[in-house]
């Protein structure tokens, strides 16, 4: 392969990259290179009117580890969402004991390796009919780690039971499930436990009475609120008593009191294994999954055991309005849905995220400007040819998620750090081009040459497909219902595609009409050596742009994602300054040889590198709300209170303008207490994560089309759909007024 050859590949690679899609497996069970995934049942059959355990079974490669409800430092709790019957209902979690693991930071980590069972109990309806088979099925997220490497897969499993009179135990299954029962946290006698706020931290004590061992050994508190900070824990004896004391967890809402269990390596009872007894009161509602605390300072509301799915259900049949009235609204109409992605395209030209762009397509205009009517003509509907193919490759991936049962919306490529890393690459090798460190296609400074080539149309072509790639980040007006109507799982694929279509017509179209019209290409400045010190300029907003998606990769990937990154950027830069230098000017044989060797180091290091970046797992984003929380909704409103919910993520660049606009100043946030309201964030940045799961069921209840998108949700009446494009704070405190309003009648 020549050394041009390679470095065009090295280019396009990247470009596909569309991500990886979660493992996806209807069957018992799933599994990949760190976990398998089954579900099993305990008995062999379901018997009409009682209960039945099922587990799920994670077994975990060597060295690979998922997590406890709570996680401890960093990590996120495995997530099962029941898929049952009709009129059949999932009780809470049952736990196994994880292992309190020492970090290198001096933390503690909750975590399962080896084998790890995790028990259910179903109540089935007494209608159900004896000789009828029945299909479970469940959807489980998890993370699983080795050592500073983690990924989070996620599986679907299903399990059919006969119903019969009867039913016999499954033995492996029904011991293994004995063995978590038995671990279970039991109050006993001998052990007298309380939980008791001391300033800022928590007092947990243990005292014993008659029957309770004088050595219990070495105790550790595992605390499923998440509300104590997850370090070492170093317990005191005080008499008769143990007594531990720790801080608060700063990721909880304030008085949010502990609770969980003691666990003793020996035993807390003389003459008996008693390992673990109860500490504190679980709150009513019980914690099937808790939300993880993190090192961001974000307040987060636990997880209830309800199903995510029937809790969103509740809050979109409370319907929806937009802000300042009007019926609630339904949806577009295909035609309408159609119209709009049109016109949503259009405008989405004047977005920020395409601002890039512009001044590549204003070069390519001037230079055009001595050139034949009919080969600027070709320029423009080679362009909107690259800008429509880009377009139904987005909707084709898009289809063939939802196929899978996975809903996604506009823009959730960038939640993928593999595209991500791609695209960076992408971005910042054509700044560097643009900056004159090498050429990438004919130069634009010939004035009065022929006509452009076919790499010329190549361009244009390519100018196309990275609009798209540029504009995925951000929605405009009319965007959202139509992309919300075309990504309902209701929404014909043909249907689908013509809305697509539309939107890519209405992306291309000014500039098809500026190249059909000579008049307008006339009117831009002559072609002139001016034109490689604006290429030269506009290379400026590339790197912005590549900066930027450099913070958004550091979303996912952490700090040491980043540092990956950079130094693959770095590398890459090197090779691209190697192909300028020695291989587009003239150099001497030997030169041009060592130049291919480095570079050919250099282009592995770049890969190494970036493979490595991408695998890092980061915590997200983190701005001190309250995370997004259905059952924290509903509570709210029950109760009268208002909650504003914003549905965002650090890729979604609109979102950034709304919260620099709206949502983090000063006067919306000093209003909220006079509302009896607080902000809600929905947090779709980290791909599979919990807080994305939840985005992205959202956005499909509400068929959103994507991120942003916000609404209050008032004591009464329809929740209140707030604009996508805020620019200033007076929108949401209107919003507010509302919901009082709303209440009041």
């Amino acid at each position: 392969m020549s050394t041009r050859s390679l470095f065009a590949a090295l280019l396009l690679f990247p470009t596909l990259l569309f991500g990886q899609v979660p493992d996806l497996v209807e069957a018992n069970s799933g599994g990949g290179d760190q976990v398998t995934v089954s579900l099993l049942a305990a008995q062999t059959a379901v018997v009409p009117g009682q209960k039945f355990t099922v587990a799920l079974k994670l077994e975990h490669k060597p060295e690979w580890h998922s997590f406890w409800r709570n996680s401890g430092e960093y990590g996120e709790p495995t997530k099962t969402t029941w898929k049952l019957p009709e009129g059949f209902t999932a009780g809470e979690t049952m736990w196994p004991i994880p292992t309190a693991h020492p970090t290198e930071l001096d933390t503690v980590q909750h975590i399962y390796e080896d084998t790890a069972w995790l028990v259910t109990e179903i109540t089935a309806p007494a209608s159900v009919l004896t000789g009828d088979k029945l299909k479970l099925a469940a959807h489980v997220a998890l993370q699983v780690c080795k050592q500073d490497t983690c990924i989070q897969p996620a599986f679907d499993v299903e399990l059919e039971l006969p119903v019969a009179d009867k039913a016999e135990p499954v033995p492996a299954v029904a011991a293994a499930v004995s063995a978590v029962r038995k671990a279970q946290p039991v109050p006993n006698a001998a052990w007298k436990t309380s939980v008791a706020a001391q300033g800022e931290s928590w007092i947990i004590r243990a005292e014993g009475a008659a029957g309770a061992a004088a050595e219990p050994g070495k105790i550790y508190f595992f605390d499923a609120a998440a509300a104590i900070e997850n370090v070492a824990q170093e317990w005191k004896k005080d008499g008769a008593a143990w007594v531990l004391t720790m801080n608060g967890q700063a990721t909880k809402p304030a008085g949010q009191q502990p609770w969980g269990f003691l666990h003793a390596d020996k035993s807390w009872v003389d003459g008996a294994v008693v390992k673990v007894i109860p500490v504190g009161t679980a709150p009513a509602v019980a914690q099937a999954a808790p939300v993880t605390p993190s090192k961001a300072p974000a307040a987060q509301p636990a997880a209830t055991n309800a199903s995510d799915d029937a809790l969103i259900a509740q809050i979109r049949s409370w319907g929806v309005r937009p802000l300042g009235g009007g019926e609630p609204d339904n949806g577009p109409t295909g035609f309408v849905a159609i119209l709009f992605a049109f016109l949503g395209g259009m405008i989405l030209n004047l977005m920020p995220c395409v601002f890039p762009v512009l001044g590549i397509k204003i070069l390519s205009f001037v230079k055009q400007s001595g050139e034949d009517h009919a080969a600027v003509k070709k320029h423009g509907l080679v362009y909107a040819a690259g800008v429509i193919l880009s377009i139904k490759l987005l909707a084709g991936v898009l289809l063939g998620l939802r196929i899978y049962g996975k809903s996604v919306g506009w823009g959730f490529q960038l939640q993928n750090p593999w595209f991500l890393l791609g695209l960076i690459t992408i971005v910042f090798g054509f700044s560097l081009s643009m900056a004159g460190v090498f050429e990438f296609g004919a130069k634009l400074t010939g004035v009065g040459g022929e006509l452009q080539n076919q790499s010329g149309y190549r361009g244009s072509f390519f100018s196309g497909l990275f609009t798209v790639v540029l504009a995925t980040p951000c929605t405009g007006p009319f965007m959202g219902p139509a992309l919300g109507f075309a990504l309902s799982a209701d929404t014909p694929s043909w249907l689908v595609v013509v809305i697509f279509l539309a939107l890519g017509i209405g992306l291309a179209l000014p500039y098809v009409i500026l190249s059909w019209f000579p008049a307008l290409v006339k009117k831009l400045p002559r072609p002139g050596a001016w034109m490689e010190t604006f290429k030269q300029f506009m290379a400026f907003p590339m790197f912005a742009t590549a900066v930027w998606l450099v913070t958004v990769f550091a979303s996912s990937t952490g700090n040491s994602g980043t540092a990956y990154l950079l130094f693959a950027l770095t590398i890459f830069s090197m090779l691209l300054w190697l192909y300028g230098r020695f291989f587009q000017r003239p150099a001497k044989p030997r030169s041009k040889s060592i130049a291919a060797v480095t570079a050919v180091l250099c282009l592995a290091g770049t890969g190494w590198l970036g493979a490595q970046a991408a695998q890092q797992k980061g915590e997200g984003s983190g701005h001190g709300e309250i995370m997004l929380s259905p059952q924290l909704i509903i509570e709210r409103r029950e109760k009268g209170l208002v909650t504003v919910v914003d549905l965002w993520a650090e890729w979604c660049l609109q979102c950034q303008l709304n919260r620099k606009a709206a949502f983090d100043r000063d006067e919306f946030r000093d209003a909220l207490p006079g509302y009896d309201a607080i902000f809600m964030l929905g947090d779709n940045t980290v791909q599979g994560s919990q807080a994305g799961l939840l985005v992205e069921k959202f956005s499909a209840a509400y068929k959103t089309g994507g991120i942003p998108y916000a609404f209050i949700s008032p004591p009464t009446g329809p929740v209140i759909e707030i604009p996508r494009i805020l620019t200033s704070p007076s929108t949401l405190i209107d919003g507010l007024k509302e919901a009082k309003r709303q209440q009041e009648k």
